[in-house]
């Protein structure tokens, strides 16, 4: 895709092709592959055909669709049963983190075959633990002394102190994608810090954790939020690791009870150049409705679309008995980050299914991460690019170039 981009903005303007940097080329694609999505899943385009309107745009995106079960949690009581319209509650979830766009959603709910209301027990879910990684940690000094740079694996050691006989698990390593001052750039970021750093090294630092994510090798890993539970955890500049200390009983927090698990961090030639104790928490989530004893078994489990509304006639469809929320079709709104899901007292929200477009990968060559939507649509995505560069440089064959483009979809 760099190849094709660079080839195509050559044919039209040579100079600005020779001045293209791997990162403006990255950054180009990533633009082009986000507008290459709004406008084949919304109508914002020159068919006016929106995502699963035309097979062609189930081909265009088929890669992205995700399907997830999240857990509900309590939000709020809204209403007693003795106030007009009678009880009212709200549930809750997290979106996932790399939501985009909604395709569907449905609700798993519990109620009563005898349509009374259901009675509850608010109860503390799980608590969970999880390690924090702060990714500056691994930004040190090669064995000789010379400049920064990112190492080239993470591991996780019982005993950091005796490497050679301690227990070592792998966490990450490049793998083919080594990072060294001939794939530039060895030093990371040159200007400014993580996300404060500038638009090249933005770039960098974004493929840089996405490769983490991708090719993490114990347990599961989540940049900086990770929503379970009907909650979500978040800690802004950290990865969130979640290990299975079953699966792993060795790795240990508590400095009472043995030597403390490390993070180390090792270059290409295996020297350990960094390292950094586990970083451990743990947290309660949001409280969760269970039927009461009396009605646990005699309940029953089904599953219906949500019905989603706008915010300013939330209020007035609670109210209204021909449009309030029912457990055939829950009232659903979108507030922020979160699904609340209104429900009265004849049902109980348990789970939301949710049927979504993803985020989707940032395209890096440095890293070695490509597009991942299908390759059918590569091509489209390399003359968004190029359409997109020759705009910027106000070459006046913008025009011409765009209509290719849009003739395409």
């Amino acid at each position: 895709m760099h190849l094709s981009v660079q080839q195509g903005v050559d044919k039209i303007h040579a100079q600005v092709a020779d001045t293209l940097l791997t990162t403006e080329l990255d950054r180009e694609l990533n633009k082009a592959v986000q507008k290459f999505i709004t406008t084949r899943f919304g109508q914002n385009n020159f068919y006016r055909k929106g995502f699963e309107e035309t097979q062609k745009r189930r081909d265009d995106l088929r890669t992205l669709v995700r399907e997830t079960v999240l857990e509900a949690g309590f939000k709020e009581q809204l209403k007693n049963a003795n106030q007009p319209g009678g009880a009212l509650f709200a549930d809750t979830v997290f979106l996932p983190i790399d939501y985009m766009y909604l395709i569907n959603i449905n609700t798993e709910i519990k109620r009563l075959p005898t349509c009374e209301p259901i009675g509850y027990n608010l109860i503390d879910q799980d608590p969970i633990y999880y390690f924090l990684i702060n990714l500056n940690d691994f930004v040190g000094q090669n064995q000789f002394g010379g400049s920064t740079s990112w190492v080239n694996e993470i591991n996780m050691y019982s005993d950091v102190g005796d490497t050679a006989t301690s227990i070592m698990e792998p966490a990450w390593e490049w793998g083919t994608a080594d990072w060294t001052a001939a794939n530039e750039p060895t030093v990371f970021p040159s200007t400014g810090t993580g996300f404060n750093a500038q638009p090249d090294d933005q770039n960098v630092f974004s493929g840089l954790v996405q490769g983490i994510l991708d090719e993490w090798n114990i347990g599961d890993i989540f940049w900086e939020n990770w929503p379970v539970g009907g909650s979500q955890i978040s800690y802004p500049g950290y990865f969130i690791a979640v290990v299975d200390i079953e699966a792993y009983p060795w790795i240990n927090w508590d400095g009472s009870l043995g030597d403390i698990t490390y993070l180390a961090g090792r270059d290409e030639d295996q020297f350990i150049t960094v390292q950094t104790p586990l970083l451990f928490k743990d947290d309660v989530l949001n409280s969760k409705r269970i039927p009461t004893s009396n009605t646990w078994g005699s309940y029953l489990r089904e599953t219906h679309s949500c019905r989603m509304v706008q915010h300013d006639d939330i209020h007035a469809m609670i109210n209204d008995p021909f449009n309030k929320t029912k457990y055939s079709s829950p009232l659903t709104v979108m507030r922020g980050n979160n699904i609340d899901v209104f429900t009265d007292d004849l049902f109980i929200t348990d789970k939301i299914r949710l049927t979504y477009i993803r985020q989707p990968a940032i395209v890096s060559l440095l890293t070695n991460i490509s597009c991942d939507l299908p390759l059918h649509t590569h091509e489209e995505i390399v003359k968004i690019a190029v359409a997109s560069i020759l705009e910027a440089i106000s070459d006046p064959r913008y025009a011409t170039h765009s209509s290719e483009v849009q003739s395409m979809e």
